[in-house]
């Protein structure tokens, strides 16, 4: 608990180096800590984004203010710059959703899934843009993957459009 509420404080106190150090070394101690391993990501996250913050600021203002075309602009150079940052490529690739680019938002969740990402919003909207793309069959796919993760929108979803499909 200490070494939480240390990590907590260096961060809040925007100590972001001296966070990742205690923090790294609670995960070294306590290795199966779903705790401090969910603060870590967050901190690793923060460390990574630093350089990037006022970007990240003006994709997220941009996003927010439903500017898509803005936010895709400012995502892509994020990712132009730090091509491991799954979080942006997946706001750019709700981005492109809402821009009605299903095949480009598509390409984005593919490399999310690719390098490891297994988020089930994910794959329910890969469903989504399936479904506007007219191929039922890998909509469904995704449905299925996941509702059976325990997305209560993917199991909706697989419900009204899958077995109607089937019958």
């Amino acid at each position: 608990e200490a070494w939480v509420y240390a990590t907590t404080f260096y961060s809040g106190s925007d100590n972001i180096q001296k966070a990742s150090s205690v923090i790294n070394t609670d995960a070294k101690y306590l290795p199966g800590d779903s705790q401090i391993l969910k603060l870590k990501k967050a901190i690793d996250l923060k460390v990574m984004i630093g350089p990037y913050q006022s970007l990240c600021d003006l994709a997220d203002s941009a996003y927010n203010s439903k500017k898509y075309n803005e936010a895709v602009r400012y995502y892509s150079e994020l990712l132009a710059k730090k091509p491991e940052f799954t979080e942006v490529r997946i706001y750019r690739a709700f981005c492109y959703f809402f821009l009605k680019e299903y095949s480009k938002s598509n390409q984005d969740l593919d490399f999310v899934i690719f390098n490891g990402v297994s988020l089930s919003s994910v794959y329910n909207q890969r469903g989504i843009n399936y479904v506007n793309l007219r191929n039922i069959e890998e909509a469904c796919k995704n449905f299925k993957i996941a509702a059976d993760m325990g997305d209560k929108e993917g199991l909706s979803n697989y419900s009204k459009i899958c077995k109607s499909e089937k019958k």
